[in-house]
């Protein structure tokens, strides 16, 4: 005999979401046909057919057949069951808000297989309707009816520049780079990779007994997982190995029903983490982009010695993966821009590339990798369309690979954004909304990141909004402005920082998830390449924002800080300099992990260098005195040697800027001679140059000296991506610059 459906349940709050259906939020049953007006705000009560469960609509927006239950045509389900059905053919109907079918047809694939099926991009887009839909997701619903218009309050505003509502678009490596905050009891965080434990008896997962199993099932927003650990023993007061507590965690991640679950079980309100008493707990961001890369393994060790906890990873670097493993650092790692295209239209490609860059250094490697980063700010205005069509299936396709490879739990896929998503009309944060050119689709990414408890990500750069705008606040571009403030209601904002925040805040909440967690995937400030690029600035600016994150705090409208990755840690000299000469000027160490200015990083401690670093002999490559070449010969010379080495530091307001006309032709002729690894010819330009042991640093001017790349191993097998971003030297108004200041006596 076929078994019955099971009973609906019945309850006053969404079992996911736990959003409360009171005099505002109205249970409607969804077989009705037509909706009482019963409140302006009402909000709509359905039952999965497969679990019986409680859920409001974003909760249970799937639709599938249930032949174990006699039903063959589409019905209403929640997405743990969609996710989790194995229906006999393999396959599932229809869904009329989101397209899952691409989760459902991962389960089907084999892992070994070469190639899979393949679906056009336009396949992999949501639906488009002309009906109107509700933030409820009902076309057409009395929550359209318009409200009487609240009293406008007064507003008293500081006329600012709206630059300091957003920073620059930051126009980085359009294909090979651009350049947690966390699940939260959030509209729409119901977890799509197991049954969900918010309302439900069983835990999403088989956490291990001890404390870092408790962790897991605090950031996986388990409560049911939580419960059961703490009710076999486990310790609510556990420190994670960065002296993060619990209770801590549960906070950062708005589970506040977590939170109030650790108290009841002795979780201490006076206990203090090591982010509090001292330790970094924050992340950095490591590029690669370099002639002379510091050695994987170097860098892990700077990485630890630091307290840096979280890295990300713009690619996924086998050199560095493995370097990382059994490090407890967790790892962010990213997919250029340039093979979104082929994991929007092919599913397989996305489970061949979790495959083989997350599922084998988890499991294998023991790399704790947490973030799966697709894409990489691919909606910035300068490129136009060309990623919009492929950024949101290419995450769909990435979360379907995780899911398969039971690693959903664990790893979440989100996007990288500039911030130019957002905007305010009212040059004001709270006049905060998502870009009109795209602001359908960053709702369906939005939602998309909600429905798998993943977090949005934005890049936020003061440096750049200062830089581009000469009226620019010296003052508000750091975190400690205050003569040049933004008045927006009862709230007065000190930095663009906060402000730029607070409007993806604004954005977030007016498009109906107000408690989406978000990552700072980027933020920092460059030492050299441009004016207000210097190490003073740059100290300035990275001290208050680590000193914000030690003493917990965070902007006016979310008191918590977001987890945040420093841009960057080291830097870069083959990166393009299309959006500007600082572009390979970004780290808080130079290329070879030497400091460049020191930081306070808690406990009395600072930043310490790199250890073990190998270097070429002691030798450097000027301009002979003896030499007077004709204009136009060093102008070739400079131009030649330019293509190759990093000449940015010669730029207007940097730190080689103001150096004679013969020190710039020697500046130019050794970096060519250190790029090309002191190798003999390197240092000749015609005769005009010779080697000297005499280190012709000065007034501030680094002379480098290169890493010896061939006694340090290799930092992994750089991607295609990576090696063509080496050729992007964009350096030939330098070259000219160089060329006409240049005269020589005879």
């Amino acid at each position: 005999m076929m078994p019955e459906p099971p009973p609906f349940q019945e309850a006053n709050r969404c079992d996911v979401c736990k959003c409360s259906f009171n005099a505002f939020r109205r249970r409607v049953f969804h077989q009705f046909s037509s909706f009482p007006l019963i409140s302006l705000n009402s909000a709509l009560n359905h039952h999965c057919r497969c679990c019986g469960r409680t859920l409001c609509n974003e909760h249970s927006s799937d639709q599938m057949p249930l032949p174990q239950f006699g039903i063959h045509t589409n019905v209403r389900v929640c997405s743990d069951c969609f996710n989790f059905s194995k229906s006999t053919d393999g396959s599932v109907g229809p869904t009329t808000q989101r397209n899952h079918s691409i989760s459902e047809a991962i389960s089907t694939l084999d892992l070994n297989e070469d190639s899979g099926h393949t679906t056009s991009s336009s396949a992999l887009q949501p639906p488009v309707s002309n009906i109107p839909e509700c933030k409820c997701g009902m076309p057409l619903c009395i929550c359209l009816v318009s409200l009487p218009p609240a009293p406008a309050a007064p507003v008293q505003t500081v006329t600012t520049s709206s630059a300091t509502l957003s920073s620059t678009t930051k126009k980085t490596d359009g294909i090979s780079r651009q350049r947690r905050s966390a699940q939260d009891s959030r509209q729409g965080s119901s977890v799509s990779v197991g049954p969900s434990a918010s309302g439900s008896e069983k835990p999403q997962a088989n956490y291990e007994v001890n404390g870092e199993g408790l962790r897991e099932a605090i950031k996986s927003g388990d409560l049911a997982g939580v419960k059961d650990l703490l009710k076999k023993g486990v310790d609510s007061n556990y420190c994670d190995k960065q002296g993060l507590s619990l209770l801590h965690l549960a906070a950062v991640f708005n589970q506040t029903e977590i939170v109030f679950c650790l108290m009841d079980h002795g979780a201490r309100l006076d206990c203090k983490n090591s982010l509090v008493a001292g330790g970094l707990g924050m992340g950095v961001n490591w590029g690669m982009i370099s002639t002379h890369p510091l050695p994987p393994e170097i860098v892990v060790k700077l990485l630890k010695d630091n307290g840096f906890n979280k890295v990300k990873l713009f690619e996924a670097n086998h050199g560095a993966l493995r370097a990382l493993g059994n490090s407890g650092i967790e790892v962010m790692v990213g997919i250029p821009n340039n093979m979104l295209a082929s994991l929007a239209g092919n599913v397989q490609a996305a489970v061949n590339w979790v495959n083989q860059n997350i599922s084998t250094y988890v499991s294998n490697s023991g790399v704790n990798i947490r973030y799966v980063a697709v894409g990489n700010e691919p909606f910035l205005k300068d490129y136009g369309d060309q990623f919009t069509h492929t950024t949101l299936p290419a995450l769909q396709n990435i979360q379907a690979a995780l899911i398969k490879a039971g690693l959903a739990h664990k790893v979440k896929a989100t996007v990288p954004l500039n911030a130019d998503v957002y905007q305010s009309d009212t040059t004001l944060p709270s006049g905060g909304s998502f870009r009109a050119d795209i602001h359908d689709l960053m709702i369906s990414i939005v939602k998309f990141l909600s429905n798998n408890a993943a977090p949005i990500m934005v890049n936020i750069y003061p440096f750049l909004s200062l830089n581009s705008d000469p009226n620019f606040p010296m003052d508000f571009a750091f975190f400690e402005g205050g003569s040049h403030p933004i008045v927006d209601g009862p709230v007065t904002y000190t930095n663009v920082f906060d402000a730029n925040y607070d409007t993806l805040i604004a954005a977030l909440e007016k498009s109906g998830f107000p408690n989406m967690p978000i990552i700072i995937g980027e933020v920092g400030w460059p030492t050299d390449g441009a004016p207000n690029a210097n190490i003073a600035n740059a100290k300035k600016f990275n001290q208050g924002l680590i000193s914000r994150i030690i003493q917990g705090k965070g902007t006016p409208k979310r008191h918590t800080p977001p987890d945040v990755y420093i841009f960057s840690l080291i830097d870069e000299d083959a990166k393009s300099v299309d959006p500007g000469n600082f572009e390979r000027h970004w780290g808080m160490f130079n290329y070879d992990g030497s400091l460049k200015y020191q930081l306070n990083i808690g406990r009395g401690k600072t930043l310490v260098p790199a250890k073990g670093v190998k270097y070429l002999p002691k030798k450097w490559c000027v301009m002979s005195p003896q030499a007077s070449p004709s204009p136009s010969t060093i102008a070739s010379s400079i131009s030649y040697a330019c293509q190759f080495a990093d000449c940015t530091s010669l730029a207007y307001g940097s730190s080689c800027g103001n150096l004679d006309a013969r020190s710039n032709a020697s500046y130019v002729f050794n970096m060519y001679y250190q790029t090309k690894n002191q190798s003999a010819g390197a240092c000749n330009f015609n005769n005009m140059a010779m080697t000297t042991t005499t280190d012709p640093s000065q007034r501030g001017c680094r002379f480098e000296i290169m890493i010896d790349i061939t006694k340090t191993p290799k930092n992994g097998s750089p991607t295609p991506s990576s090696s063509s971003s080496r050729l992007l030297k964009a350096v030939s108004m330098i070259s000219v610059m160089v060329a006409l200041t240049i005269s020589f006596a005879s």
